[in-house]
């Protein structure tokens, strides 16, 4: 796409453009690959993991600590660097100075919306007294800032609705753009399967569970350790993959994996994915569990944005996700019933297909338009 005759210059900003750092940063990278592709695009970041054709890479120093300090240098300098060479500035991150801005997180004014006069006296002062609240909170105003032309794009509908509750006045530059997914062939009877079962010991019959995410307790996994020790089934085997702070090494029928590089083989390889998640805007990693023809087991859409788009015909949701008596029914429930399990897999693949990056690009590049 052009501008009279001539290429149009997007700059990208986040601090990690690496696919396995996290959801925003998977959405990031495969979004910005679509950009490459349309467009001259250069991605300002401060960490990145590999180099992909047509995109030009400039990394930004970084301060290592504090974290609040090292986002507000990020925001200046990336400021510097792009100031009127660019006919898009588009940030995945907090900054004070794009104008399209992709939102993968729930708003810092969250914590300080609806409380009661004692609460927001006590809130005042842990924010007086805390430069890195403060810092967040400026960062916000100014990306939220309703008199500039900047565009907001919430990955989930959820998200959409926290952000205008905070800052309701600029409901008419904000749109939805949700996730997509990357489909392959879908392999029955994977040999993967068996190098897993191999590699941790485990029998063939092995039911495996698998909990994948980053940050552990906000997603959830201590209540789905406790889960599993009222399931206290051995053939039942859950299998944690990503980062976070683990419980112990100990606990058992749980296998702790680390960061896996590729996802899609331990996808291929398990029975069910649990998500019983404390706060996720969207959810990719259920997603990519649909994609792979998994049934799934989910927090609902109060705690996770992508199970307001999903039925209870395609995924088993859990009204809270806080209680494992809860959690260890719904495992049961999917243990027990083979013919449960094919009908949510079925159901949720099709429905997964719904979700293409395609039509990520296509609602990103409406809001480039009204900057064009």
């Amino acid at each position: 796409m052009k501008i009279k005759n001539r290429e149009i210059n997007v700059a990208v900003l986040i601090r990690n453009f690496s696919s396995s750092a996290g959801g925003a940063e998977r959405y990031c990278v495969e979004l910005t690959k679509i950009l490459a592709k349309n467009f001259k695009v250069v991605v300002f970041t401060q960490n990145f993991d590999r180099t992909y054709e047509n995109i030009k890479i400039k990394q930004v120093p970084k301060i290592k600590k504090p974290r609040f300090l090292n986002q507000i240098f990020f925001s200046f300098l990336t400021r510097i660097y792009t100031k009127n060479k660019f006919d898009i500035v588009h940030s995945h991150d907090m900054v004070t100075h794009a104008n399209v801005n992709t939102i993968h997180v729930p708003c810092v004014k969250t914590n300080y919306s609806g409380l009661t006069k004692t609460n927001i006296f006590l809130k005042a002062l842990k924010v007086f007294f805390s430069p890195r609240i403060l810092s967040y909170l400026w960062l916000e105003k100014k990306q939220m800032d309703a008199n500039r032309t900047n565009q907001i794009i919430a990955v989930s509908s959820s998200l959409r609705k926290n952000i205008l509750l905070n800052y309701p006045n600029i409901s008419r530059k904000i749109s939805v753009s949700e996730p997509g997914i990357n489909f392959r062939d879908i392999q029955n009877n994977p040999p993967n399967r068996d190098v897993l079962l191999k590699s941790l010991k485990l029998k063939k019959d092995s039911f495996l569970l698998l909990f994948s995410a980053h940050g552990f307790e906000r997603k959830g996994l201590p209540t789905l350790i406790h889960a599993m020790k009222l399931l206290n089934n051995e053939k039942i085997k859950l299998i944690v993959a990503g980062r976070g702070k683990y419980i112990t090494h100990q606990e058992k029928n749980i296998y702790y994996l680390g960061v896996v590089d590729d996802m899609d083989l331990l996808y291929d390889s398990v029975d069910v994915l649990v998500h019983p998640t404390l706060a996720d805007t969207f959810g990719m990693s259920v997603l990519e569990a649909l994609s792979h023809k998994l049934p799934v087991i989910v927090s609902s859409s109060k705690y996770c944005g992508i199970t307001s788009s999903l039925s209870s015909n395609e995924v088993v949701k859990l009204y809270n996700p806080k209680n494992a008596i809860e959690i260890k029914d719904k495992i049961e429930l999917l243990f027990n019933d083979e013919k449960l399990r094919k009908k949510l897999a079925g159901n949720g693949y099709r429905k997964s297909k719904l979700f293409t990056w395609s039509a990520t690009f296509q609602k990103t590049l409406a809001a480039y338009q009204k900057n064009l």
